[in-house]
C-alpha cells in the first residue's frame, strides 16, 4: 500500500491480514493498517493518505506508534471523505467569522464547504465541478 504526501509516494508498505477496510453506507469509511518496520521510524503526518478503488483515505489523526528494542509498530486509521468533511467548520471567506447569514444558491453553499475544505487542510484538492441540469422526458 503506498502512502503519499502532496502527489509523491513517501512510503510502501506491505498489506497482509492486518489491513483492512470497513465501510457501513454513510457511517464508516475506514483503512486501518498495522505493521512494524525494523529500525528506522518513518516520517508520517497527519494529511498523508492513501489511494483505493478511485478514493483517497487520509491520515486525519497522529500516528500512532510503539517503539519496541530495534523497531517500531505502526497502527494507522485512514479515513475517508465523509470524516474530511465532517470535521471542517464553516467560516464565511471574508470575514473569517463562523457565524454568519449566507444568501444564495446551492452553487454557493458547495462553493462554501469546498473553500473552508481547502483552508482546513491546505489543500486545493476539492473542486467545483459544472453538472449539466437534463430533463426528464416522460
Amino acid at each position: 500500500m503506498k502512502i503519499y504526501r502532496n502527489e509523491i509516494e513517501i512510503q510502501d508498505i506491505e498489506v497482509d491480514g492486518q489491513t483492512e477496510l470497513k465501510q457501513k453506507v454513510g457511517a464508516e469509511d475506514i483503512i486501518t493498517s498495522r505493521f512494524t518496520v525494523i529500525e528506522t521510524k518513518l516520517d508520517l503526518q497527519i494529511g498523508d493518505y492513501v489511494l483505493f478503488k478511485d478514493s483517497v483515505y487520509t491520515l486525519l489523526d497522529e500516528p500512532q506508534v510503539k517503539k519496541e528494542k530495534n523497531s517500531f509498530t505502526y497502527n494507522l486509521q485512514f479515513k475517508g471523505d465523509l470524516y474530511v468533511l465532517k470535521n471542517v467548520q464553516l467560516k464565511n471567506p471574508d470575514t473569517d467569522e463562523h457565524e454568519f447569514s449566507l444568501f444564495g444558491d446551492a452553487i454557493d453553499m458547495i462553493s462554501l464547504i469546498i473553500y473552508n475544505a481547502n483552508r482546513v487542510y491546505g489543500l486545493s484538492g476539492y473542486i467545483l465541478r459544472t453538472m449539466w441540469n437534463q430533463r426528464k422526458a416522460n
